[in-house]
């Protein structure tokens, strides 16, 4: 019954028009993760109109004439705010970049967004959130960066034990 309530709102959110916010809820799946249909059920509860679309799937594109529009295939989106749920876990980096700027875009032109691109990333990014960790004074264990498997090695025969880890992910 939800996807019943996300498709009919569809023509509500490329209409425009109305009184009641437009919050749109965005992750890369197919079908909208579980996060993603409580916050939908709720915005719809609560008398807005909320709708979801692949993060893939939104575009934008800034006019000559100081107009910018975001889209989702060709045909305009009139929102007030966006709920970012993920951004992708396996993509390139111009891919990557193309959604943050999107998300961006909408940010500067369009309305709030809810969980910052750049900052999603920054806080899956290791090495940055270590860094930071360390700057405010917290104790972290010692931890190299490298890509280079002889530093790896040296280090761990200096110390003799430790966690190889990828420099980005999370839940572990």
């Amino acid at each position: 019954m939800l996807y019943q309530s996300i498709f009919y709102e569809k023509t509500n959110y490329l209409a425009g028009g109305g009184n009641s916010t437009r919050i749109l809820v965005t992750h890369y799946s197919s079908r909208p993760p579980w996060s993603a249909r409580e916050l939908l059920k709720t915005i719809n509860d609560l008398g807005h109109i909320g709708f979801y679309e692949r993060i893939q799937a939104i575009d934008a594109e800034i006019h000559g004439d100081g107009v910018v529009d975001v889209s989702v295939a060709g045909r305009p989106v009139y929102l007030d705010a966006v709920i970012v749920r993920g951004l992708g876990y396996t993509m390139s980096i111009e891919q990557l970049l193309k959604r943050v700027g999107v998300l961006e875009t909408i940010k500067i032109f369009k309305g709030p967004v809810i969980n910052d691109p750049v900052k999603m990333i920054l806080a899956r990014e290791k090495w940055i959130s270590l860094i930071h960790l360390y700057e405010t004074g917290l104790p972290v264990p010692r931890t190299i960066i490298t890509e280079n498997p002889y530093t790896a090695m040296r280090a761990l025969q200096k110390y003799g034990r430790a966690v190889f880890k990828p420099p980005i992910g999370s839940l572990g």
